[in-house]
């Protein structure tokens, strides 16, 4: 014979969503607001003449869906040093069509010739398009969203304890 759920039962399951929600909030926050501090800084820094060295895409398979990722690696040199990266923006380069990070990856044949910006501390950072993208913004905002949200759930839910209802 089953039981009837009680009310503390409801109670227990917003509480534990609430706590997802903020533990996720909190993670996609401070997982991106580096990002977005490079990402700004990186419009003041010095900028290099950069070489393709090669241009892919790559598949990631991640469950039922797969992700495509152009990837293009350039050389750059800063003093005596030379230095590898592939990184275009500091954002997400993740296509959900094969042909569109193909045609990405296109744009950028080896032995073609870039215009890099460079960390001044730490040279191997580079990026071809400096500064901030919508979703350098966007992925933060839903980490305070999250937060927000949860926040919200746990007043409501102490309000609600209060006044003797769940």
């Amino acid at each position: 014979m089953s039981r009837a759920p009680l009310a503390s039962d409801d109670g227990h399951k917003r509480l534990a969503l609430g706590a997802l929600a903020l533990v996720a909030g909190v993670w996609v926050l401070v997982s991106q607001i580096e990002i977005l501090a490079t990402a700004y800084a990186s419009r003041r820094w010095p900028t290099t003449d950069a070489q393709v060295t090669s241009s892919t895409v790559h598949t990631l398979v991640g469950g039922s869906y797969a992700r495509y990722r152009p990837t293009v690696t350039y050389r750059y040199q800063v003093g005596d040093k030379t230095y590898f990266n592939h990184r275009l923006r500091f954002r997400s380069s993740l296509f959900a069509r094969y042909s569109s990070a193909l045609k990405e990856a296109s744009r950028y044949e080896p032995g073609m010739h870039l215009r890099i910006s460079y960390s001044r501390e730490d040279p191997v950072v580079s990026v071809v398009y400096p500064g901030i993208t919508w979703q350098n913004i966007a992925l933060p905002g839903m980490g305070i969203a999250l937060i927000l949200l949860a926040l919200w759930g746990f007043m409501r839910q102490r309000l609600a304890r209060a006044h003797g209802s769940t």
